[in-house]
């Protein structure tokens, strides 16, 4: 499960922002795709796209369940979006950089 964050609260390149709740079951990946749908105006199970294809999915949960003894961040592109994740829950979809 995710906890939404206000748009007031967030930088004006990001579409959408929330972070992962650390006692939720369900793993980052979800929230992931749940951030992905809200962007795109869908139900998660709508989405035309699969993460799987973009990253390695196992690798994002794991290392978020992994203990953390820095903090850290990466981004990945999806189509025509950026998303970030960082090691504290946060995920976000920015639009991706023009090429």
């Amino acid at each position: 499960m995710a906890i939404a964050t206000p748009s007031a609260d967030i930088d004006a390149a990001t579409l959408y922002q929330t972070r992962h709740d650390p006692d939720s079951s369900e793993p980052i990946s979800r929230s992931i795709y749940t951030a992905l749908a809200a962007v795109e105006g869908v139900a998660p199970t709508d989405l035309d796209v699969q993460l799987y294809d973009y990253v390695d999915v196992e690798a994002i949960d794991d290392l978020y369940r992994a203990p953390a003894a820095a903090d850290w961040e990466f981004t990945f592109s999806v189509e025509k979006y950026a998303i970030r994740v960082r090691a504290d829950g946060e995920v976000a979809v920015l639009p991706a950089a023009a090429e």
